[in-house]
């Protein structure tokens, strides 16, 4: 009779041979890691807004880790460079962060070329570690704030300055720096006054600190707790009451667990409806 047992040939491979049998490995990975980021990213970029959430939930993921995913399966400098990226997912993503700093500092077509030149130099390799790549993204961030200094430098002491030739201390530099944040709060200010101009609040709203004098407008009210009001149904008081969740549910917070009696949305917007009502006229006597 014969047997069925089957012999197992000796490992008779020289080390050569191991070698490029570990490579195709290798290479077969880094095609489906990032044939496993597109697929993501198609997912989220087709689907509505929830995709990455549910997906998360779906595939044992956190959504932070998923919008990762995408950033790497949208970027198509990495897929450009696809056999000499290394495998690690943390060094996949921070080369996403360094392509945009390139395209960033150089400019779309530019920043390509020299984010590529990495790869191609050898100075990002299959086996390059995390800690090489947050190198190069210090290297470009070092640049991108030298070329923001001077640009800073230009706008505050032009040329024909008194100002021009004397060096700047260290705490001048520091609060030049701040310079910016106040630039961006002005936009934002500037902005939100336009907001305010095109919707004709003239003259209820004048000023952005106007805004401060209306409370948050609401459609649902809890009737036997005034303080429970929302325009957004997901609220877990709104589901308790609604029964959209069982009452006393472990865990819940302490707003959902205020709930107590249930009925419908149609209820709780009459409620809100009449609460609104006495709302505003204690706006306008503050007025």
């Amino acid at each position: 009779m014969k047997s069925n047992t089957k012999i197992i040939p000796p490992n008779v491979l020289t080390l050569d041979e191991h070698e490029r049998k570990i490579i195709d490995i290798r290479s077969d990975v880094r095609e489906k890691i990032l044939s496993f980021s597109k697929a993501i990213s198609e997912a989220c970029n087709q689907l509505d807004n929830d995709t990455q959430k549910v997906l998360a939930d779906r595939l044992g993921m956190d959504e932070p880790t998923i919008s990762k995913w995408v950033d790497i399966g949208n970027n198509t400098f990495l897929h450009k460079v696809e056999q000499s990226l290394p495998l690690a997912f943390g060094s996949l993503y921070d080369l996403t962060r360094l392509s945009k700093k390139y395209i960033s500092y150089y400019g779309e077509k530019k920043g390509s070329v020299v984010f590529s030149s990495l790869f191609s130099e050898g100075k990002i390799n299959p086996i390059s570690t995390r800690e090489i790549v947050k190198f190069q993204i210090k290297l470009i961030e070092k640049k991108i704030d030298q070329k923001k200094q001077k640009s800073i430098n230009k706008t505050n002491f032009p040329k024909n300055s008194v100002n021009h030739l004397v060096p700047l201390t260290k705490d001048e530099n520091k609060s030049i720096k701040q310079h910016e944040k106040w630039k961006t709060i002005h936009e934002v200010k500037q902005k939100c006054l336009k907001i305010i101009n095109e919707a004709n609040l003239w003259p209820d709203v004048k000023k952005l600190s106007d805004l401060d004098k209306y409370p948050d407008y609401y459609e649902y009210q809890h009737p036997s707790h005034s303080n429970l009001k929302s325009s957004n149904t997901k609220k877990e008081w709104i589901q308790l009451y609604i029964g959209g969740l069982p009452m006393g549910v472990e865990g819940k917070s302490y707003e959902a667990q205020q709930g107590g009696s249930t009925g419908d949305l149609e209820h709780l917007m009459r409620t809100a409806g009449r609460s609104r009502i006495k709302k505003w006229e204690n706006i306008q006597k503050r007025k």
